[in-house]
């Protein structure tokens, strides 16, 4: 399984996590290709958070 994915088409679509500290690397299975976290729910959401708080200080 570990080699087909490294040798086979999916070595394109192995992405590494955007989600600061994390490290973690996933197969993007998306339609688009274009997923940026290893979970929506864990670093996507507080990427998510992250950017609302920074947005809703420079407004205030």
């Amino acid at each position: 399984m570990t080699e087909d994915l490294l040798t086979g088409d999916g070595l394109g679509r192995i992405r590494r996590c955007a989600g600061p500290g994390c490290g973690w690397f996933f197969l993007d299975r998306s339609r688009s290709g274009t997923r940026r976290w290893c979970s929506s729910d864990d670093c996507g959401n507080r990427d998510r958070a992250r950017s609302h708080c920074s947005r809703t200080r420079r407004r205030g």
